[in-house]
This record gives C-alpha cells, structure tokens and sequence, in this order.
C-alpha cells in the first residue's frame, strides 16, 4: 500500500498464519515493540480486517462452518481488543461476517445460525474501547478483486492498486468514525470544559429547521461551480398549457382518478420452478437453501429481509410510530376521493416528522405482476427488485415482488394527477416528490398488513391501493 498511497506514519503486520490466536500472538509482541509504544503526545490507530476462513474447516474430507467459541475465539479476540488499548491505541476491528455466503452452498441452517451469533458477540465485544463492524462493505469489495478460485488472492498489479485504494477509503472512513466516538470519560471532560458548556446552552434556544431540511451550511471556500451546477432548484415550475395535446389539466387529472382494479396482492404461491427443495415445509433431510437470491424467490425474500435488519428497518416499529403519531394528533381519516388529496394530506401531517416520513418511504413500491416476476426468474434479476415472503396458517409460502419506478417517474405522475392543485406542492424536486409518493405506498401497505392499529385511518384500503 505503501506504493500506492502516502501516509505519514503507516505500519502493517501481518500473523504468519490466519487465525486468532496467531493475531492474539502478534499483537502482543507487537505492542512491546517501539513502534507498538503510543506516543503521548498523540495517538495511532490499528484497523484490524479479520477475515475469519480460519472457521472453514475440513472434517473427514467434508468442509463445514465452525464458528469463534465464547471460551476460546471471542476470549482471544476480546483480548486482541484490550492489548491494543492498554497499549492508548484507537481500535477499529473489521470482521467478514459474510464468509459463509462465498460458497454456493456454504452449510446448513444450524452452523450458519451459530456462526451468525458468534459474530454478533464477536461485535459487541468491542463495547467503548473500540468500533468493531460486521465488514460486509469491505470484504465485498475485496472479494470483488480475488483470483478465480482462490480466496483473498490478488494476484495483477491493477487489482493490487485497486485494493489500496479499498484500503484507502475504509481506513479513512473508520479514522473518521473513531474521533466521532463519545468515551465514557466524556462527561467528565465536558463538565470541566466551562466555555463550551455556555455556548452548548446558548444554543439550546435555536430552532430546528422545519420538516428536517438542512440548515444552509458556511462557504469553506474553494471551487464549488461543478456541484452548485448539478443542484436541483427547488422551486414551483408550472406546466405549460401548448404540452397537453388533445388534452387539457383536468382532463388529464381525472383520467388518473377513474375507479379500475390497478394493483394487485400479487402474492404468488411458492413452487419448485421458482423456489428452491428446502424453502417447502415438507422437505425431508438436511434443510439447506440454495442461498440463490438472484433466482429463488424464497431466497430472495430471505435475502432483503436480512438487509432490512442489518439497516435496523423494523416494520412493527414502524406502525407503532405512526399509531403513537396518529392518536397523539388526533388523526380522523383520511381523504380518499382523490388520489392527490389522500398524498397530499398525509405529507402535510407529517410534517415535523421528517425521520418517520423516510422510514415510510422505504415500504413504498409498485407490486409487481406475474408476468413480470417470470421475466425477472428468467434473467436472474430479482435482486433488482424487493421480494417478500408470508405463509399461510399450514405453513405454505406466498411470495411478493415490487419494484421501484425511481423518483423521476413518481414526481411526473403526482405532477399530472395533481392538476390544478400542482401550486399546493410548492416544489420541482424529484426526491421531494417522490417522497411523497412512496410514503403514501408505504402508508397503505403497512396498512394493509396492520389493519387493526391503522385501518381507521383508510376507509377504503383495497381502492386506495389499487387505484394508485
């Protein structure tokens, strides 16, 4: 790395084998060393990247999963953590959570479960004296760059430079993370900093700006022109009248308005063409999924629900916010005569709810048809798409797919259904607009899903739903 990229003070150090106790070992004779020694004067810090294959091991010509046992793996890497501060480094340790996934057909469910919790003891161990992260965006990026059938094996000198720059931008991303962290001495420190608490309460009287848009922010100088130019104005732009051929505003408007069947469920029943052997409840044997987002559906589904947590994306959370929200505001129902009014309102209720606004548009999609789930299965695109998994009361899978038509087409059809209302948006910008419509989408498919602590917000869901 050193050949690639500049830095002031940079030392690697790699163990002569990949495990933890070899690490542990290093570590150890490392920090006694001069370079190992933390200055006084200012501190260093040691990025750890774990890549943990030392957990995929061969048992009677048969590869399996192991995993970092509370007795042996995490003990020593807890004590790779603590070395590394009592030493007075900062610690940003990034593990490869993902490695199971890098075989087509990694292990069954109970040593992935196992592994997986590990892991999450393995991040937790880092508590306040360090940052430990599951490295899903490093170690993808890494195994991007490996040699064909050789793990962790760079092997040109273009896909060695690509790592440094890899390298490069984590490093710079976890320093940035370790001076943003609050210690446990913090409060201590702040109590004695007198000039900063006084401007802290001088502060406390200046208002938050409305509807969570950022405050404008101080000129730091330099050449801006390239990024001014690509900012979206935000402002009212009408539509010229001479564009609507044959047509006119209203016309156009109420054309969006007509009673039709529109959207669907859609939930399609799971079946061996498109859902893998051990996705069916009556599979027989070890129950080992093909882990085949692109092209099961139950893994696909599987798949997004997983990234919903790992992006703390919790739906119940999500209603409960809205059924607190709705009940503290006193919310009657909501307009259903138009389509516009119905999106139109529900933004404006929302308004000093930014966060929860957001979280509402990430459930919002167009559902997508059979028709379209079948071209998707047969190009191997579904992870282009959303996929969801239900059962039935006897267990059997139902599966979903939406999709996101992107703010671009969501501003443009608000803008045409909104007619002569178009003024009341008082906005041009298509993520803004788009917003609005992927929260109403969203509202009603929680909606649909939680009708006991929603449904009296929407008289009619199924017209509301279908007619957008």
């Amino acid at each position: 790395m050193n050949k690639y990229v500049a830095y002031k003070d940079l030392e690697f150090q790699c163990p002569h084998e990949d495990t933890i106790a070899a690490l542990l070992a290093l570590v150890r004779k490392w920090v006694v060393s001069p370079q190992g020694r933390c200055s006084k004067v200012s501190t260093r810090s040691v990025h750890v990247f774990w890549s943990m294959q030392e957990f995929w091991s061969t048992d009677s010509h048969r590869e399996r999963l192991t995993y970092p046992t509370a007795d042996v793996g995490i003990k020593q890497f807890q004590e790779v953590i603590a070395t590394l501060k009592k030493a007075g480094h900062q610690v940003y340790v990034s593990v490869y959570a993902g490695i199971p996934h890098i075989k087509e057909n990694p292990c069954d469910d109970r040593q992935l479960r196992d592994f997986e919790e590990s892991v999450l003891s393995c991040v937790s161990s880092g508590g306040s004296d360090a940052l430990v992260d599951k490295g899903l965006g490093f170690w993808t990026e890494h195994n991007k760059l490996w040699a064909e059938d050789d793990w962790f094996a760079i092997t040109t000198l273009d896909k060695e430079q690509a790592l440094s720059r890899v390298l490069d931008r984590y490093i710079m991303r976890q320093k940035t993370m370790l001076s943003l962290t609050v210690h446990l001495d913090c409060f201590a420190e702040f109590e004695n900093a007198i000039i900063l608490r006084s401007v802290g309460l001088n502060l406390l009287i200046t208002q938050w700006p409305d509807d969570g848009d950022a405050a404008p922010e101080q000129d730091q100088g330099g050449d801006e022109r390239e990024e001014e130019e690509s900012v979206e104005e935000d402002t009212c732009k009408k539509i010229g009248d001479e564009l609507y051929k044959d047509t006119t505003v209203e016309k156009l408007a109420a054309s969006y308005e007509v009673e039709g069947q529109g959207q669907q469920r859609f939930w399609i029943k799971q079946r061996p063409e498109y859902c893998c052997y051990a996705s069916f409840k009556q599979a027989t044997g070890p129950r080992v999924l093909c882990r085949q987002p692109a092209h099961c559906l139950f893994c696909s589904a599987k798949h997004f629900e997983e990234k919903d947590r790992q992006d703390g994306l919790i739906p119940r959370h999500t209603v409960a916010a809205v059924s607190l929200l709705s009940k503290k505001y006193s919310w009657s129902e909501l307009p259903t005569n138009k389509i516009f009014d119905f999106i139109y309102e529900l933004d404006q209720r929302l308004i000093g709810n930014a966060d929860l606004k957001k979280e509402l548009s990430y459930y919002g999609a167009i559902r997508c048809t059979p028709e379209e789930v079948r071209k998707a299965l047969d190009e191997g695109t579904l992870l282009g798409y959303y996929v969801e998994v239900t059962h039935n009361k006897t267990g059997v899978a139902f599966c979903r797919m939406s999709m996101d038509p992107t703010n671009q087409v969501y501003a443009g059809w608000l803008v045409s259904i909104a007619g002569r209302a178009r003024d009341n948006l008082w906005s041009s910008k298509r993520e803004k607009l788009g917003d609005m419509v992927e929260t109403a989408l969203g509202l009603l498919k929680l909606i649909d899903e939680n009708v006991r602590s929603l449904g009296k917000l929407v008289g009619d869901l199924n017209s509301m739903s279908n007619r957008i």
